[in-house]
C-alpha cells in the first residue's frame, strides 16, 4: 500500500536540521528561564519579577514546540524511506498533542487556564515521541532512539501531574478564567508531595532532556540529502 506524507510545505533536510537546533536552543534557554523563577522564588505568591520569569519560560516554551511543528511532518517523511511508516493518525496525533501545548500555554498567560494545563499535552506529545523512536529503528541511531524513548517517558511521567493535582490536590486548577491556587494548607498533603516528585522526575528526563535530543536529531538531519527535484513530501511512495 501506498503512503503520502501528511504535509503540503516540502522543507529541505537542511532547513529541517536548523529548525530543530533553533527549537533545542529555544528549549534550554526556556528551562533556564524556569530554573531562575524556581530559584528565586521566596514566597508562595511570586514577586513581579518571578511571575515575569515563569510568563518568559511559557512563550519561550511556546516558540520550542512551535518549532517542532514542521520537524514532526519531517519525521513522517523520513519514516517513509523504510516500513513501517508513519501514519497520517500517527502524524496528526503529533501535530495535535505539539499544537496544544502551544496554545495552552498562550491562553495561560493570558490567565485564561491554568499554567500547568499544558502539562497534559505535553504528556501526549511524550507517548508520540515514544512511538516514533520506536517506528524509526532502522532509520536513526539506536543510542538516539534511546534517549528519545527516555525523553518520552519523562514527558509522560509530566503529563500525568496536572489531572492528578486538579483531581486530588486543587480542583480550581480547572476554573475558567483561572483562578489563584493560594491555599498554601494544600501543599502539605501526601499526595501533593507525591505528584511533584513525580514532575521533578518527569522533568529532569524529559523537560531537560528534550531539546537535547531535538538538538542531536537536528544534527543529524543537517546531514540527511534532499530527494530529487521530481520529489516531495506529498509525492507517494
Amino acid at each position: 500500500m501506498s503512503k503520502t506524507a501528511f504535509t503540503g510545505v516540502a522543507f529541505p533536510w537542511r532547513t529541517r536540521g536548523w529548525l530543530a537546533i533553533a527549537s533545542g536552543v529555544v528549549g534550554l534557554i526556556a528551562f533556564a528561564l524556569l530554573m531562575a523563577a524556581v530559584t528565586s522564588r521566596t514566597t508562595w505568591i511570586p514577586s513581579g519579577r518571578v511571575y515575569l520569569l515563569f510568563r518568559a519560560h511559557d512563550v519561550g516554551v511556546v516558540l520550542q514546540f512551535i518549532l517542532w511543528i514542521p520537524l514532526a511532518f519531517g519525521l513522517q517523511t523520513l519514516s517513509l524511506q523504510n516500513a513501517p511508516s508513519l501514519s497520517r493518525g500517527t502524524i496528526t496525533w503529533g501535530i495535535a498533542a505539539i499544537s496544544l501545548v502551544a496554545v495552552l500555554l498562550l491562553l495561560s498567560v493570558g490567565k485564561i487556564v491554568n499554567d500547568m494545563f499544558y502539562m497534559l499535552p505535553q504528556g501526549v506529545f511524550g507517548a508520540w515521541l515514544i512511538v516514533v523512536n520506536v517506528r524509526l529503528s532502522r532509520l536513526l541511531p539506536r543510542w538516539l532512539r534511546y534517549f528519545g524513548i527516555v525523553v518520552g517517558l519523562g514527558l509522560v511521567l509530566v503529563g500525568t501531574v496536572f489531572p492528578g493535582l486538579a483531581v486530588f490536590v486543587y480542583p480550581n486548577m480547572l476554573r475558567v478564567p483561572a483562578v489563584p491556587v493560594d491555599d498554601e494548607t494544600l501543599q502539605q498533603t501526601e499526595i501533593n508531595r507525591i505528584l511533584h516528585l513525580v514532575l521533578a522526575i518527569g522533568s529532569l528526563l524529559g523537560v531537560v532532556t528534550l531539546p537535547i535530543w531535538t538538538l542531536l536529531l537536528g544534527s543529524r538531519l543537517l546531514r540527511v540529502e534532499d530527494p530529487p527535484a521530481s520529489t516531495t513530501d506529498d509525492q507517494l511512495i
